[in-house]
């Protein structure tokens, strides 16, 4: 443990000890056997000393929360082991920081899975919308969902929010970690290691989609997704999510055609000039906004190619699935130029007597270039 680290543990000490008036000959002998271990600045810091001053962290904590069960005259003796893990990852587990080695004082989840490990980082499913704002923040962007669903975009993380409370958390970054240390960047192996080999697999787009199926607090069927790149076998996103019927690749539909693959086919068909195929892939209401088919296909005169990738299921509930995606188009420009357009954009698709059909979709512009 780094000189800085075992200060910093000093000062929490002093704090606590004066903000809750222990002033116990107990407290001030191991606040002295850790003050010796602090003068340790010029050689390594024997780990009997470190444990002694993290035992004294552990006392203290207890004594100001008002839950010491240090047993008065045997302070520790009858206190559980506490499970100080460190991590270099950088992630945030459950409301406690784990960056460069630092001791975390709370014990990470292990056995059996249970509805704790339904939450991403401090918030969890079935946690109140209230809380969202608390722990993260405003939001950089808030979209309402085809179902009413509010999508709450932050930095390093998307929360949906259904009827006041938290349906689904899909990660964006590695700053966020599982209650069993898993985050964006943890290996494959990892993920077994810490949750087993009872999930379902569904490959696709480059991905390999590992799900575990857990009951909520609240007695929701959820499914615990790491998605793992087949490149480096590596979590490439976590999401978590509220589930009814659909299987959670997104689910087959009666046709045998999943929502996902629905979608691509739609931007195929668009690619191979199949406009009609296209066509009858939008639902009812999509034809009426587009339309008649003439007017729909005259849309793509210029259009040479329309290709998906980082399709991202955040939500599926019933007959309902909405993705996040990447879409490139490319187009005929001036003659003998191509202009490439990248979008990023959302679609929701339904299912109606068996089959997908796409039901809304929006999209915004972040890149151009010409060729």
């Amino acid at each position: 443990m780094s000189r800085l680290k075992i200060i910093l543990c000093a000062v929490i000490i002093f704090s606590v000890a004066i903000s809750s008036g222990c002033g116990g000959a107990a407290i001030k002998g191991m606040f002295k056997d850790a003050g010796k271990a602090i003068s340790n600045t010029a050689r390594r810091v024997p780990a009997k000393n470190v444990e002694r001053a993290m035992d004294v962290v552990d006392i203290a904590s207890d004594v100001a929360s008002g839950n010491n069960t240090s047993g008065g005259s045997n302070p520790g003796g009858t206190r559980p082991n506490v499970n100080r893990t460190s991590s270099k990852t950088g992630a945030v587990i459950g409301g406690a920081a784990m960056a460069g080695g630092a001791l975390i004082t709370n014990e990470l989840l292990s056995g059996a899975l249970d509805s704790r490990d339904l939450s991403l980082g401090m918030l969890a499913i079935d946690d109140s919308a209230d809380k969202v704002n608390v722990e993260l923040g405003r939001p950089s962007e808030v979209k309402t969902d085809s179902d009413g669903a509010k999508r709450m975009i932050f930095k390093d993380m998307e929360v949906v929010v259904r009827q006041g409370k938290i349906s689904a958390l899909v990660s964006n970054s590695s700053t966020f970690a599982t209650p069993r240390g898993i985050h964006e960047g943890s290996t494959v192996q990892e993920v077994f290691d810490k949750y087993g080999t009872n999930y379902s697999k569904t490959v696709y787009d480059g991905q390999t989609l590992y799900e575990y199926k857990i009951t909520s607090a609240d007695g929701h069927p959820c499914w615990l997704r790491f998605a793992v790149n087949n490149s480096n076998n590596k979590v490439a996103y976590i999401s978590e999510r509220f589930v009814q019927s659909e299987p959670q690749s997104g689910g087959a539909s009666d046709s045998g055609i999943s929502p996902e693959e629905t979608f691509r086919n739609y931007h195929r068909a668009i690619t191979n000039g199949n406009y009609s195929a296209a066509y009858e892939m939008l639902s009812y209401a999509q034809r009426d906004k587009m339309g008649s088919l003439d007017s729909y296909t005259a849309g793509f005169k210029d259009t040479i190619s329309s290709e998906v990738t980082d399709l991202k299921l955040i939500s599926s509930d019933g007959d309902i699935c909405t993705f996040n995606y990447t879409l490139t188009a490319r187009d005929r420009y001036q003659g003998n130029r191509v202009k490439v357009q990248m979008f990023k954009g959302q679609v929701t698709l339904a299912k109606d007597k068996g089959r997908w059909y796409i039901r809304s979709a929006k999209s915004d512009k972040v890149n151009e270039r010409y060729e």
